[in-house]
């Protein structure tokens, strides 16, 4: 089985365990007595995800530390992607009201809901487990398929994948971006703990900006976030001059995004440069010349070995939209 393919199809086999697996196992937790939605949260993580994982290790028997990219996150790096994780705070936050104009925000509800839990529990639960099984997922396994792709495809299709992976309306257009941007500092870095790193810190950023805003609604008694308060009550007149101040504080931080994506690129390829030349020069090639030749190839193998559309990929999308389509009738017209 060619790899994007197998890609392409563990991701599809991912997918329909998230919509179809919940059914079952919300009727295995209450059979047992586990009525804890955290605990559940938490259980749910490791069946579709880690277990999936195991079992596609134990069947496929890959290379491990190449699928997963387990390789060293160099200091200097792991520095810049939490500044990366703060400049792109807007620009996620832009694309995030975007789609706040039309769906509901579930996540920050269901935070909500769990308002009470500590901290510690929190973070671990919204930021470390997710940086975790998430990354493994998708910059792990489901990206492994791509390492014969460009750069642009990889992020393109696993941005989308990334997007698709929530189930969520208004989760959609923020987790593509962050999920092309993940999918690239793994590819320039080539490490996993570059995106678990970057994902860490976005989840946890949402998660202190959460207790905060909890500790203030408490204190001055406040029943509803003040951010879906605004949204709600907004003209489309003052929702539009809200989307134009965002998207100029979003093009800002876009912009610094991706200059501080080429520094980071261009550290690491400074690095794989100076420890290739001393190889290299012992059979009289230049790294230039490497590279030129490495690219060529896999240019090659992108149109010859193995095509990113396939019958997987189409299915993926066939019946996300699908499910959006029955998730819109049944929230947004079926209760009118």
């Amino acid at each position: 089985m060619k790899k994007t393919f197998r890609a392409n199809l563990y991701f599809l086999v991912i997918l329909l365990g998230e919509i179809i697996a919940p059914f079952f196992l919300i009727n295995i937790y209450n059979a047992i007595g586990i009525s804890d939605i955290r605990l559940q949260l938490f259980l749910n993580h490791m069946v579709l995800f880690i277990l999936p994982a195991i079992l596609y290790v134990l069947i496929v028997k890959p290379d491990i530390k190449q699928t997963f990219k387990l390789n060293k996150l160099h200091l200097k790096d792991f520095f810049l992607i939490i500044a990366l994780s703060v400049l792109c705070q807007p620009l996620v936050t832009l694309f995030s009201l975007i789609t706040s104009f039309f769906f509901e925000n579930d996540i920050a509800n269901f935070v909500s809901e769990i308002s009470s839990t500590s901290f510690i529990v929190m973070l671990l639960l919204m930021a470390v487990m997710p940086a975790i099984t998430e990354e493994i997922t998708l910059r792990g396994i489901v990206q492994a398929g791509y390492d014969d792709k460009s750069d642009f495809k990889t992020c393109i299709v696993i941005g989308l994948f990334f997007g698709i992976f929530h189930l969520n309306g208004q989760q959609f257009l923020y987790a593509a971006v962050l999920g092309g941007i993940l999918a690239y500092l793994v590819r320039i870095t080539n490490s996993i703990f570059a995106s678990m790193t970057f994902h860490f810190m976005i989840n946890g950023t949402s998660v202190v900006m959460q207790k905060v805003l909890t500790f203030v609604n408490a204190k001055f008694g406040i029943q509803e976030s003040a951010e879906q308060i605004a949204i709600k009550s907004l003209s489309i007149k003052e929702k539009l001059v809200l989307l134009g101040e965002y998207s100029i504080i979003g093009l800002i931080s876009g912009i610094l995004t991706i200059l501080l994506l080429k520094k980071i690129k261009k550290i690491n390829d400074q690095r794989k440069e100076g420890f290739s030349n001393n190889i290299l020069a012992c059979n009289g090639i230049s790294y230039k010349e490497y590279i030129s030749y490495d690219n060529k190839n896999i240019v090659v193998k992108d149109k010859a070995y193995d095509k990113i559309i396939n019958w997987p990929l189409v299915v993926t999308i066939v019946i996300y939209l699908i499910y959006m389509s029955i998730e819109i009738y049944a929230r947004y017209i079926l209760v009118k």
